[in-house]
């Protein structure tokens, strides 16, 4: 074969510009290899000029980028091309040749096949930036997604730059609400704006990705941490020209080491925001050794937990209800005690790690079940039971078969429901409380006792008073304790609570009852039913079927 393709010239310089992966690389190739073919074709000068697009990803805030240029060059001769891009923009790329040189007919059809080629590779590289883009930044706000995330994090751990930024995790707080009222389109509008307020507050030097939701991760540099941390206390967004939402968050704080790895940074941000969520007055957490001790312990509890059940580690404990004027037992409240590795575990130890996994739930169940058993046990021996209370959490309330679920347990030990009494936790959710009334009124109407448990701790005792139709309200030990230590004012607060109840038709009963002056003044105002340390401890079901035995005489 006589002639060949292309020059080695050319060879090299497509070779060459072939391993551009963004824009900005392929035009710092173009630059750096041009030289390899302008003296075969006389290039004096190479510019690129846009219309509609920037050429900001070509490394230039301008619409004008100039590629190569000559000291020397003919101005009065140009051979431009004019491309139309897919994002209706136009691309111009423009030709000169030396100073002194008129390009030929056929070395201008040479550079037109040149031009083409560029727009080509030019195009194919700018496609593979969206492609990328995609994969990487979260299509509805525009920050980083979770895989951008992971990338950024790999690319500036491995300069060690991160140590000197600060990692902030994010939650809006009732963002749920947001969607409920002005719908999701809407919503996401919100959600979008909020980002953007992330990015100008994270700064030149910082990144926001989202984490899915209402969930953000920020890396603000540590100067600059306090700062975005405050600004992160309450952002408004706007809609239109007159709705206007305030978002305040949640946030859990970690300082970068030098070390760390992604998996250390979302453990770490993770943990503290886990705290922050759950305390009532603690907005923003900083991680801690105290921290990471305590989630450990924790993810422990959880990793155990369905091997306890299974082993029956787990032992119902029975405390006392007695009607302070006569002494007599009147009901009692089923708990729990964890019996692991030679010893007992508090319950403030497990329970609240296994409401927030979700597990209490079938701790919950196994304590009703327990229970049964017991009352099987007393009703087979012609012991007669007293009704026993037992603890469900709120998590249950989203459970639509939650009512048939309980009675197929007592249905299971041949239990007449009249023995059983759901205690439930005042909720703090308006859904919650929306669906206990719901659960409260099939419960009833089913023959079962409800109770409600740390009454005037929740949404809304008086809303509750009102709505709600239970069999016991039971006072927190708050306002027990408080009768001492604050005065006739907590006097005078609890004797209306308890009159209201009254006058409802329903039953109050006093939880940690331990003095003899809060007797007195519980039984004045007409609180009949006491619990606590003065009138019995929680007990073994052997020592309280004895109680029982001693109840009937």
């Amino acid at each position: 074969m006589d002639g060949v393709l292309c020059s080695k010239g050319f060879q090299h310089f497509f070779s060459a510009i072939l391993k551009a992966e963004t824009l900005s690389e392929f035009i710092r190739l173009l630059g750096e290899n041009i030289h390899t073919i302008s003296g075969e074709v006389c290039l004096g000068r190479l510019e690129f000029r846009s219309e509609n697009i920037s050429l900001e990803e070509l490394g230039t805030d301008s619409q004008h980028c100039i590629v190569f240029s000559e000291e020397e060059y003919a101005h009065d001769e140009c051979l431009e091309k004019e491309f139309e891009t897919h994002d209706n923009g136009i691309v111009h790329i423009l030709l000169y040749p030396v100073k002194d040189h008129s390009w030929s007919d056929d070395e201008k059809d040479s550079l037109e096949f040149m031009l083409q080629t560029l727009f080509v590779l030019c195009a194919k590289t700018r496609a593979f930036n969206e492609v990328h883009d995609l994969l990487v930044t979260d299509q509805l706000t525009g920050v980083l997604n979770r895989q951008g995330l992971a990338r950024y994090c790999e690319n500036n751990l491995l300069t060690g730059i991160m140590g000197g930024y600060t990692a902030v995790f994010i939650n809006i707080r009732n963002f749920k609400f947001i969607n409920q009222n002005i719908g999701t389109r809407s919503g996401d509008k919100v959600l979008k704006r909020y980002a953007q307020k992330l990015i100008e507050l994270a700064g030149e030097d910082g990144t926001v990705a989202r984490m899915g939701g209402d969930n953000f991760l920020a890396f603000v540099r540590d100067e600059e941490a306090q700062d975005f941390i405050r600004g992160t206390a309450m952002i408004s967004v706007t809609l239109g020209e007159f709705v206007k939402f305030d978002l305040t968050s949640k946030a859990g704080v970690y300082k970068i080491g030098m070390i760390d790895t992604m998996s250390d940074i979302l453990n770490a941000v993770y943990m503290a925001y886990a705290v922050a969520k759950q305390s009532l007055n603690d907005r923003v957490v900083y991680f801690t050794s105290e921290i990471f001790k305590q989630s450990t312990t924790e993810n422990e509890i959880i990793a155990v937990f369905p091997e306890a059940l299974r082993d029956e580690e787990f032992r119902v404990y029975f405390q006392p209800k007695v009607r302070m004027d006569t002494g007599r037992l009147c009901g009692c409240e089923a708990l729990v005690r964890w019996y692991r590795s030679g010893g007992i575990v508090p319950p403030n130890d497990f329970v609240p790690v296994l409401e927030r996994s979700g597990a209490i739930c079938d701790l919950d169940f196994y304590m009703l079940e327990a229970t049964c058993k017991c009352i099987r046990y007393w009703l087979d021996n012609d012991i007669c039971p007293v009704r026993v209370s037992v603890n469900f959490s709120k998590i249950h309330l989203h459970n639509t078969r939650l009512a048939d679920d309980i009675h197929d347990v007592l249905k299971r030990y041949n239990i007449p429901t009249r023995y059983i009494e759901i205690e439930l936790t005042e909720t703090s959710c308006h859904e919650d409380y929306d669906a206990m009334l719901a659960f409260v009124k099939e419960m009833r109407d089913r023959g079962f006792g409800v109770s409600i448990d740390d009454f005037g701790t929740g949404y809304s005792s008086l809303n509750m008073l009102k709505d709600i139709r239970v069999d016991m309200i039971k006072l927190d030990k708050s306002f027990v304790d408080s009768i001492e230590e604050h005065g006739d004012n907590a006097r005078i607060v609890i004797r209306n609570i308890v009159n209201t109840i009254v006058e409802l038709g329903m039953e109050v009963i006093a939880e940690g009852v331990e003095k003899l002056s809060q007797v007195n003044f519980l039984e004045e105002i007409g609180c009949e039913i006491a619990q606590g340390y003065r009138f019995g401890k929680p007990m073994e079901s052997g020592r309280f079927t004895n109680e029982l035995i001693s109840n009937m005489g």
